[in-house]
C-alpha cells in the first residue's frame, strides 16, 4: 500500500513538474514574441523618423527658397521705384 502511495505521489510530482515546465516554455515564447515585435516596432519608428526628417528638410528648403524669391521680388520692386 505504501508503494502505491509513493507511486501516486511520484506521478503527481512528475505531473506538476511537467505543468511548470510547460508554463515556463510558454512564458519564454511570449517573451521572444514580445522582443521580436519590439525590434520590428523600433525599426518602423526609426524608418518613420528618417522619412519625417527628409520631409522636414524638403519643407525647409522650399520655405527658404520661397522666402529668398520674395526678398528678390521686393528688391526688384524697390529698384523700379
Amino acid at each position: 500500500m505504501a508503494s502505491n502511495n509513493n507511486q501516486i505521489n511520484d506521478d503527481q510530482l512528475e505531473s506538476k513538474k511537467e505543468e511548470l515546465a510547460e508554463k515556463i516554455i510558454q512564458k519564454w515564447f511570449t517573451l521572444q514574441k514580445t522582443i521580436k515585435e519590439e525590434i520590428t516596432l523600433e525599426d518602423v519608428i526609426i524608418s518613420q523618423q528618417k522619412s519625417d526628417f527628409n520631409l522636414l528638410k524638403a519643407y525647409f528648403k522650399e520655405y527658404y527658397t520661397a522666402k529668398l524669391n520674395i526678398r528678390k521680388t521686393f528688391d526688384d520692386i524697390r529698384k523700379l521705384n
